[in-house]
């Protein structure tokens, strides 16, 4: 806006919407008025710089050059957008952290409680795999046999999770910023890790199982 010849405002120009204190909630109504039209209401100005390296590495330069064109204005503070905009969602990026520290641990204890359950499975079923084996089973197919109960797990993991992920979400989208809770990418993503990772933990029992020498093992037996 700039003044006209009647002292009424004249718009010259629109922008499209900004945040200023924080980035959540709506945008807030602002006007742009040069600071020549009222010099007695304005306590202080913000002065952006927009550079191509480290903001806070030109810092002294910036102050150097604000300084030499008036020595009396006094800088307060100098800080990056970047920096403003992490301590604005510190209790968003707070909880992700914690989020993925928890998360990460409840994925290796499914880990190992799968390893576990498909190691037991495999020892209960030694014989029954020696017998096949003798009966000319091939060494990918007991493979896929044992690695095959691994990912009926996962699945039924995927199944059940999804739904509650999504009904969950509701109740964290407070805690959320930029991020939906039905983001199908984030749930794809999510999804894909468990079966890979309940692979892995198949895969193990799975080759021990396919490597049974039927002989000894029958005769273990």
């Amino acid at each position: 806006m700039r003044f006209n010849q009647s002292g009424a405002y004249e718009i010259i120009g629109v922008v499209s919407d900004a945040k200023y204190n924080q980035v959540r909630g709506p945008y807030p109504r602002t006007a742009y008025i040069p600071f020549t039209a009222m010099p007695n209401v304005l306590h202080g100005l913000y002065f952006h710089v927009r550079t191509a390296a480290d903001p806070l590495s030109v810092a002294q330069r910036v102050r150097g050059t604000l300084q030499s064109i008036d020595p009396s204005i006094a800088i307060v503070e100098m800080d990056s957008m970047t920096n403003q905009i992490a301590e604005s969602l510190w209790q968003e990026s707070l909880f992700a952290r914690l989020t993925s520290i928890f998360s990460g641990l409840a994925l290796l204890l499914a880990c190992i409680g799968l390893y576990g359950t498909i190691s037991y499975g495999v020892g209960r079923r030694r014989g029954e795999i020696a017998v096949r084996m003798a009966l000319g089973a091939q060494y990918t197919h007991v493979l896929w046999m044992v690695l095959r109960q691994a990912l009926a797990l996962a699945s039924v993991g995927v199944v059940a999770g999804v739904p509650l992920s999504l009904l969950v979400g509701k109740y964290i989208s407070s805690l959320m910023y930029g991020v939906s809770p039905r983001d199908p990418a984030t749930l794809a993503f999510t999804a894909a890790v468990l079966v890979a990772i309940a692979s892995l933990a198949g895969y193990l029992p799975a080759r021990r199982a396919a490597l049974v020498d039927p002989a000894h093992a029958l005769k273990s037996e």
